[in-house]
């Protein structure tokens, strides 16, 4: 009689366990999922600042504004360029004159072409924009702002992204750390019916 009021027990037990641990995995999953979207919106927005923010730093260094009026603009930006993309963590920090032709690029052979993309938003209008392309690296959030010289003229163009690849592999490492909450809690949940069905 014992044995079987213990039996009906833990079946009770073990299904009560079985619907928390459903509960929770729900639950956690649904959770995952919303994260999952604001973390890609919020990532977005903060890259694409952080690309406002190199591409304004760009475009005011004194070196790089200098060097637009020097014989081989080339050899002076690309230096800064690069050194700016690496200290950034940019994948790209694009400097261009006003008729689209490159200064700087992390690929040199890229120097002395046009650009990929249309410039005419900084160069015509005067805009600092961001905005998801694709260029000549790859699909990007990028962004862009005019380069003024001393007099107030508009004499180029910065332009900076991060690769969309480069940004999803690291959201993608926050939802394998996410999905594994759930994984977790269920077996965890399963240890502990385990060890009161063996009790």
């Amino acid at each position: 009689m014992r044995s079987l009021y213990v039996n009906r027990r833990l079946s009770l037990l073990a299904q009560i366990t079985l619907l928390i641990t459903v509960v929770i995995l729900v639950s956690t999953v649904l959770v995952c999922i919303l994260f999952s979207a604001m973390v890609d919106e919020i990532v977005e927005k903060y890259v694409g600042n952080q690309a406002m923010t190199v591409a304004k730093l760009a475009s005011e260094d004194k070196i790089i504004v200098k060097a637009f009026k020097k014989k081989n603009p080339p050899e002076h930006i690309q230096p800064v360029a690069e050194k700016i993309r690496k200290t950034t963590g940019a994948d790209y920090v694009t400097i261009a004159n006003d008729k689209g032709i490159r200064y700087s690029h992390p690929n040199s052979s890229y120097i002395g072409k046009h650009t990929k993309t249309s410039n005419e938003a900084s160069l015509k209008k005067h805009q600092s924009i961001i905005y998801k392309g694709k260029g000549i690296s790859g699909f990007a959030i990028k962004a862009k702002t005019p380069i003024w010289d001393n007099q107030g003229n508009v004499i180029g163009v910065s332009s900076v992204g991060f690769l969309v690849s480069n940004i999803e592999k690291q959201i993608n490492d926050y939802r394998i750390k996410l999905l594994n909450c759930p994984v977790f809690l269920f077996l965890l949940e399963h240890l502990e019916l385990s060890s009161l069905q063996g009790g």
